[in-house]
């Protein structure tokens, strides 16, 4: 019976919820100085979040009520987060 490995391509879900999140600011966060996120849906995108702010790398999301059916969690880089992912 072999054992299952995972691939030298993949890494662990840690690290992908802080690329992704670091990303996202290199992206979005200079123009608009958060990050946003629309649905509670976004499972993924919600745990990364809360990740890196458990890190300190972002700050705990801002509740915005967008409209009667509608809000946002935003989210903003820290000084710590700008210096552990280079982002000025």
């Amino acid at each position: 019976m072999s054992t299952l490995t995972p691939s030298n391509g993949f890494s662990r879900i840690e690290e992908e919820f802080e690329k992704r999140t670091a990303d996202a600011f290199r992206k979005m966060g200079g123009e608009s100085g958060y990050i946003s996120i629309t649905s509670r849906r976004q499972r993924f995108q919600l745990e990364a979040a809360e990740y890196c702010s458990f890190h300190g790398w972002i700050t705990e999301g801002e509740l915005v009520q967008l409209d009667e059916q509608s809000s946002e969690l935003r989210y903003r880089i820290t000084d710590c987060g700008r210096k552990h992912w280079g982002i000025q």
